[in-house]
């Protein structure tokens, strides 16, 4: 083997397989290198967010995953009274509306099962070819950096290994077939806390590594324990412990142990794993009918490299970069929200739809949150190891409620950069105004033409555009519904840069912005004929296409009607570009369409 790929990604975990995911889409050249033959079959994550479920939702990934997962609805909180644990409190563990308004929340699922969902996916799309078991062996540089986008700088020899998971020998083997040599564009290390592109590239994880082993053990409970059903904080003068209820009646229990546990075989580690649960619960009874997985994590810390990135070609994600305890439950989403976060970036490079130089805002969008995540987990590790006070429930009740948001990825705004314009307060009305970087909620709007509520997220979910919404207000008055047709003739300009990006992209993907409308304005007043012509494209022998256009008012099964209202949207309106992350581009007023062209000027090419 001696060929060139557009993208190498070392790792199909989460993170890679997400990065892939949007290479499938792209249709770029793709090679996924993993040294594991098959995913695993057990243990490993199992927490997904809301936003990862978005994430799984632009891939068309989401229904099995949200099918097959179980809810952790509610969280009890368990305290050593006179020797028995006794219930503190039970609160929800799921958002529902608020400033994030997501339609998923927070649930379990195998860490394998995702994994086969994008196999899966890649596989239906041909252009990424996945090598496995295989690893890499060098790495180095041809030339420094390449001069161009259309350089393969990147020469990396890998051969074939003993492949973990692999039916035969459950360890990892040395090396066992003859190097290949392959070329690429870009490098990928989602290789994990241990990465080996990371290493090649001279980088380093900072930060603490804490001298404490937890056991961790996902089986099917026999039990009176009332909550076993319940995501739990338990602490007992036996020890703490965490449990988390998985898919398939499993629950997984965290459990402190002494070091000395480390050193035993996996039969007498998962026996005392079992014998400390059992001690944590009194005075309820516990055993286990069905053991699925069972381990043991030792020297857990937090961890950061403060460098995501290696001559502007090579990028790393997930672990490779941030490593934390496994209680918080952040690793696989945040992992995977970072390889979202980059891989539509290097799609849009190698297509030719952007500069490289949006690749800097990777780092510039994704360090501030994995230090956020290290923050978080340090909280939370505090809340699960160590016992507190009454005083201590409020601060573990706002723990909760940030992991439910702003911790899972639905309240990241990503500060001004190359890909994010900086909002004027002015041109803000309230506190809860929408700004550029912040995501787009997941909100209700009902279709103006057939009445249909639909998602937002249904509205830009096609992975891999641009959209630009047009809040035009209430266009029932005629001074709106002017200025609605005055920025939709600025649009159908030649001079347009949205226009001309659109003439340009032939319907790729990444390389067009799809327009939609939404005013708030009755449907009984205002007619399709009204308004401008641009929101009802012809498809010629397919006719109208009528998905352009939404009201933002409650539908018949009284859902919708708070886009306005709850993202502070004047009457007046406002524009919104949407990037394919569903982060916001660029926020302005109606007559801002010049200074959003001068925006997108400095970073899409549309030759």
């Amino acid at each position: 083997m001696h060929d060139k790929y557009d993208v190498v990604i070392i790792g199909a975990g989460p993170a890679g397989l997400t990065a892939a995911a949007w290479m499938s889409v792209s249709g770029i050249k793709t090679l996924l290198v993993d040294k594991n033959s098959s995913p695993p079959k057990s243990g490993h994550a199992d927490g997904i967010e809301c936003r990862t479920f978005e994430v799984l939702e632009t891939f068309g990934l989401v229904d099995a995953a949200w099918k097959e997962s179980n809810k952790t609805v509610e969280i009890a909180y368990w305290n050593d009274q006179g020797g028995s644990i006794c219930r503190v409190f039970t609160r929800p563990n799921m958002i529902n509306g608020g400033e994030y308004h997501s339609s998923y929340a927070e649930s379990t699922l195998a860490q394998g099962r995702v994994q086969q969902l994008f196999l899966d996916f890649i596989e239906s799309h041909k252009n990424v070819t996945v090598l496995r078991p295989y690893e890499p062996h060098s790495l180095r540089f041809i030339t420094r950096g390449g001069s161009s986008v259309d350089d393969y700088p990147i020469q990396l020899e890998i051969a074939r290994c003993g492949g973990k998971y692999s039916n035969k020998d459950e360890g990892h083997e040395p090396m066992q077939g003859p190097l290949s040599i392959i070329q690429a564009r870009y490098l990928l290390g989602c290789d994990g806390s241990h990465s080996w592109v990371r290493k090649q590239c001279d980088l380093k994880l900072e930060g603490e590594s804490a001298n404490e082993h937890w056991g961790v053990i996902d089986c099917i409970p026999i039990t009176n324990f009332p909550d076993v059903r319940k995501r739990c904080v338990i602490h007992s003068t036996s020890g703490s412990a965490m449990l988390i209820p998985r898919e398939r009646r499993m629950v997984r229990f965290y459990v402190q142990l002494s070091s000395s546990s480390r050193e035993l075989d996996q039969k007498k580690q998962t026996s005392i794993i079992i014998d400390k649960v059992t001690q944590i619960l009194k005075p309820y009874y516990f055993s286990c009918s069905i053991i699925d997985w069972a381990s043991v994590y030792s020297h857990v810390g937090q961890r950061l490299c403060r460098q995501y990135s290696f001559r502007d070609r090579v990028f790393l994600a997930g672990d490779a970069v941030h490593t934390h305890t496994p209680k918080a439950g952040k690793g696989m989403n945040t992992s995977m929200q970072d390889a979202f976060n980059i891989g539509w970036k290097i799609s849009s490079v190698v297509l030719g739809s952007a500069t490289p130089a949006i690749l800097e805002t990777y780092q510039q969008e994704r360090l501030p949150v994995g230090q956020a995540l290290l923050d978080f987990d340090k909280r939370i590790y505090r809340m699960v190891s160590l016992k507190p006070d009454d005083q201590d429930c409020e601060a573990m009740k706002q723990t909760i409620q940030e992991e439910n948001s702003s911790a899972s990825g639905l309240g990241v705004i990503y500060r001004p950069n190359l890909l994010v314009h900086e909002t004027q307060i002015n041109d803000l009305d309230s506190d809860r105004a929408l700004r550029a970087g912040s995501r787009f909620p997941d909100m209700m709007v009902v279709n103006h033409s057939d009445g249909r509520p639909w998602r937002m997220h249904e509205v830009l979910n096609k992975a891999g555009r641009w959209n630009l919404l047009i809040l035009g207000g209430n266009v029932s008055k005629k001074s709106q519904m002017g200025r609605v047709h005055k920025i939709a003739e600025s649009l159908s300009r030649s001079s347009s840069l949205v226009g001309k990006i659109n003439r340009a992209s032939r319907g790729c993907g990444f390389s067009s912005i799809e327009l939609t409308l939404i005013h708030c304005a009755s449907r009984d007043i205002v007619e399709l004929d009204d308004l401008p012509r641009i929101f009802t494209p012809s498809q010629g022998p397919m006719g109208i296409d009528y998905t352009k256009i939404f009201v933002d008012t409650a539908s018949h099964t009284g859902l919708g009607g708070m886009v306005y209202r709850d993202l502070a949207i004047p009457k007046t309106g406002c524009i919104m570009l949407i990037r394919p992350d569903q982060h916001v581009a660029f926020r302005g007023g109606l007559e801002s369409v010049s200074e959003m062209d001068h925006f997108l000027a400095k970073f899409w090419l549309c030759n």
